[in-house]
C-alpha cells in the first residue's frame, strides 16, 4: 500500500570494502582479549558488499533457530509469551497489502492502543486491537517507514490463556527499520538472505551468545551508525582496536559516543561523523528520470533504403538531482558528499539508491511482482524501496565540485547517473 510521505528523504551507498581489515580485530569491549571481534580472513572475490548495511547487518536479525533465541520481531515476541507462561506459536508476517499481521492460532488476544503499537499500524485510539477468527491480527494502517526505536507491543489474550506480557521493553532493540527487525537471517531464505554468517554484527553475536544475541549494529535516519548492546556480561564500554576501521564507520572514539539508555545494562554507541560511503541528504530528492537507453546501439541505412541495427544490450539508467547543505545550512553536508563519499563511489562502481530511507527492501515495478513482502516492495510503482545500481560511465561528465547558488554557501545542486543491470 503506498505511504503517506510523497517527499522521503533517500540515501545513497557505496559498496563496502572489508578486505583492509581481513583477518583483524575490529572491535571490542574494554579492552578484554574475550571481547575481541575479527573479521574473517577473506578468500579471493570475497570481503566486498554491496553496501554498508548488508556489511553491518546482512539486512536482518538475529536467528538462534528457536521461537525464543530469535531476536526478530516475531522471536522477541514468542521471547516475552514464553516469560509471562504463554506459548510460542506467535507468527509476524508482512501481507502482500504491507500490512502487519500477529498470528496465533491457539489465542484470542488484542494489542493494546498506544503510539508504539501506531508506528506497527495498529490503532493507537479506542479499546485495543482485537484478534479477528483464528487467532489473527490485520494492522488497520501502514507501519512507519524509519528507525525502528523505543518501541512496545503489549497484548493481551483473552481466550485459549489468560495473560499479557510486553515484548520490546521501551528503550530496546534499535533497528534501522521494521523489515530489518522483521527479518531473521539465515531463515527467511530468499535473495536478500546471503549476508547471515558475514556481516559484522552476526560475527560479534557467535561470541559468548548467551548475550550478545541483542546486539544491533545499523545506520540510524541521519546516516550514522550505531551499536546497541546489553550489558550483561559487564563489557563495559566499546573499543576499537583499528582505528582506521573506527574511522571507516564514522567513530572518532571519544566518549560522548556511547551513552546509557534504558536503565543501568542497555548502552548505545552512535558515531559522531556520518558513514564514509554512505549519504543521507536532509532534503529530498529534486527529481529522477527514469531512462532506457541501448549503449553501443549503432544503425546504417542501406543503399536500397532498408535498415540494420546493432544492439548489444538495454538496460535502466536513473538521472537524478538533489541538493546538498553548505556551511549555513542546518547540516552541513557538501564536504562529506566530496570527501567522504564520492571516494568510495567512484564512476562504475557498486552505488545503491534507497529511495525512501527507512524502508530498505528492494524496489519492484507491479508489472513484475504486484505485491509487497519483507524482500521487495512496489510502493509507487518501484519509485519506492532499494534500487542495487551502478555509477554509470555517463556520470563523468558531471563535475561534482561546489557552485553555490551565492556567496552564503547554503545549498548546492547535484547530479548523478545511476545504472542498472543490463536487460
Amino acid at each position: 500500500m503506498p505511504g503517506q510521505n510523497r517527499q522521503p528523504r533517500f540515501a545513497l551507498s557505496a559498496a563496502f570494502d572489508a578486505r583492509t581489515w581481513t583477518g583483524t580485530n575490529v572491535l571490542n569491549w574494554n579492552g578484554a582479549a574475550g571481547f575481541n571481534v575479527a573479521l574473517p580472513t577473506y578468500a579471493a572475490g570475497e570481503g566486498v558488499f554491496e553496501s554498508a548495511l548488508a556489511f553491518l547487518c546482512g539486512h536482518g536479525s538475529y536467528n538462534g533457530g528457536t521461537p525464543t533465541t530469535r531476536r526478530d520481531l516475531q522471536g522477541l515476541i514468542n521471547t516475552a509469551s514464553s516469560a509471562a507462561g504463554g506459548n510460542t506459536s506467535w507468527v509476524v508476517s508482512l501481507n502482500t497489502s504491507d500490512r502487519v499481521v500477529l498470528t496465533n492460532s491457539a489465542y484470542t488476544f488484542n494489542v493494546d492502543s498506544t503510539d508504539q503499537a501506531a508506528s506497527f499500524g495498529f490503532s493507537n485510539t479506542g479499546a485495543g486491537n482485537p484478534s479477528g477468527a483464528g487467532g489473527v491480527l490485520t494492522a488497520a494502517s501502514d507501519w512507519t517507514r524509519g528507525i525502528v526505536a523505543n518501541w512496545a507491543l503489549k497484548i493481551n489474550v483473552t481466550a485459549g490463556w489468560a495473560g499479557s506480557f510486553t515484548a520490546g521493553p521501551a528503550n530496546d532493540y534499535y533497528s534501522t527499520d521494521l523489515p530489518i527487525l522483521m527479518r531473521a537471517r539465515g531463515a527467511i531464505a530468499d535473495a536478500d538472505d546471503v549476508w547471515n554468517t558475514g556481516n559484522i554484527v552476526s560475527l560479534e553475536q557467535r561470541l559468548n551468545l548467551a548475550g550478545r544475541i541483542d546486539d544491533r549494529i545499523g545506520i540510524n535516519q541521519n546516516g550514522h551508525v550505531f551499536v546497541t548492546w546489553q550489558d550483561f556480561l559487564n563489557r563495559g564500554s566499546l573499543t576499537w582496536p583499528s582505528a582506521t576501521f573506527r574511522n571507516r564507520l564514522g567513530f572518532d572514539g571519544t566518549t560522548g559516543e556511547t551513552a546509557l539508555f534504558g536503565g543501568t545494562t542497555h548502552y548505545r554507541a552512535i558515531a559522531n561523523n556520518p558513514l564514509p560511503g554512505f549519504l543521507v541528504p536532509t532534503r529530498p530528492l529534486g527529481s529522477i528520470t527514469l531512462v532506457r537507453t541501448n549503449d553501443g546501439a549503432q544503425a546504417v541505412r542501406l543503399g536500397d533504403g532498408t535498415m540494420h541495427s546493432f544492439r548489444p544490450m538495454t538496460f535502466p539508467v536513473y538521472e537524478m538531482d538533489f541538493w546538498l547543505g553548505g556551511s549555513v545550512a542546518s547540516v552541513d553536508e557538501h564536504r562529506h558528499f566530496l570527501d567522504h563519499f564520492l571516494r568510495y563511489a567512484e564512476v562504475g562502481q557498486r552505488c545503491t539508491l534507497f529511495q525512501e530511507w527507512g524502508d530498505s527492501r528492494r524496489a519492484v515495478d507491479n508489472r513484475t511482482i504486484n505485491s509487497y513482502s519483507l524482500l521487495q516492495t512496489t510502493e509507487y510503482n518501484g519509485y519506492r524501496g532499494r534500487l542495487r545500481l551502478h555509477r554509470d560511465l555517463r556520470d563523468r561528465q558531471f563535475e561534482h565540485a561546489a557552485r553555490w547558488e551565492n556567496d552564503l554557501r547554503l545549498r548546492h545542486r547535484v547530479m548523478m547517473a545511476l545504472a542498472g543491470e543490463a536487460d
